[in-house]
């Protein structure tokens, strides 16, 4: 299958799929000549949006290596968004550590579609700097909001 990166630099593609019932998960780098301009990322942040929708996450810390429930809230135009399963969940999180890309693949904890919230039990492996890539389906709609956070220690 060819297709065409959208914008020059470099990129890496994850695909999580189950072998003999394990879960299995592969990337590969991709490459797209020209000239890549990079942008500097926060250091932590705690809202993104995303095609007209608001997200927020909690909490405002976390440790590295100790179970922490993230909770995202999404909203539209300022109202509360009922959410809607996707591939069978009300959301999908996932995070790439700075440096490595080690990827860390969460499922949500069980949440009522109607708070607009989903939550997540992680557990970041060390410290450090990591992207968040979540996905909800809020009204039918399917949106991804990052978020970048600083795992730090005591």
């Amino acid at each position: 299958m060819a297709f065409a990166l959208p914008d020059p630099g470099a990129d890496r593609a994850f695909v999580d799929v189950l072998v003999d019932g394990r879960s299995t998960t592969l990337g590969v780098d991709l490459l797209a000549s020209g000239p890549a301009d990079y942008e500097t990322r926060p250091g932590s942040t705690r809202e993104a949006s995303a095609d007209g929708y608001d997200v927020a996450m909690t909490p405002e810390s976390v440790p590295p290596d100790e179970n922490v429930t993230l909770e995202f809230e999404v909203h539209h135009d300022g109202d509360v968004a009922s959410l809607e399963p996707y591939l069978g969940a009300l959301g999908h999180l996932v995070a790439l550590r700075d440096g490595d890309l080690a990827y860390l693949h969460v499922h949500p904890e069980e949440t009522d579609p109607e708070d607009g919230r989903v939550r997540f039990g992680a557990r970041f492996p060390t410290a450090g700097r990591y992207r968040l890539f979540l996905q909800a389906k809020p009204s039918g709609e399917l949106i991804t909001a990052s978020f970048d956070v600083r795992v730090e220690g005591a």
